[in-house]
């Protein structure tokens, strides 16, 4: 199993020089203005790992957001930022390749329930790790120290999302 910070650091990348004093920005207005494009292109890249021929990034956005168990079509738009019609075309596409299934809500007849088949939960899996390998080759180049700052950084960035879905 891989470690944070490997024993010696064996397999590392050679010594890059230290990197330059970290930027202090002046205000917290002035941090969000350098951390946001930063985190949009890591967003941007990471989604760019290919999943399957003919599956876009929006199509394994909604088979990720379909891991937290069944939803409604709205709730999964709400969950994924988009329109109804657009996840509804998704979820045709996806449930075509076997990869979601559509069920209705015993309970209410206008309410259908959305899940991943066994397909659809490999192919989501799959993508997760085509994502986390292309993350840990990044995380490599680091230094150790670098790579420990990242680490001291989870829990501050996990207390942003703290409020989301």
């Amino acid at each position: 199993m891989d470690t944070l910070i490997p024993p010696g650091d064996k397999g590392a990348a050679p010594a890059a020089p230290p990197p330059p004093a970290p930027r202090r920005p002046a205000g917290v207005a002035a941090l969000a203005d350098e951390l946001r494009p930063v985190l949009v292109r890591l967003g941007r890249r990471l989604r760019q790992e290919p999943v399957v021929p003919g599956l876009g990034a929006s199509h394994a956005a909604v088979l990720g957001a379909l891991g937290h168990g069944p939803i409604t079509v709205g709730e999964l738009a709400a969950r994924e930022q988009m329109r109804v019609p657009s996840i509804i075309v998704l979820l045709s596409q996806l449930e075509a390749r076997g990869l979601v299934r559509r069920g209705p809500d015993p309970s209410d007849g206008r309410r259908v329930w959305i899940t991943r088949t066994e397909d659809g939960d490999r192919l989501a899996l799959a993508a997760r790790r085509a994502r986390t390998a292309w993350l840990a080759a990044q995380l490599q180049r680091l230094t150790r120290s670098e790579r420990l700052l990242v680490a001291q950084a989870l829990p501050a960035l996990e207390r942003l999302l703290a409020d989301e879905v």
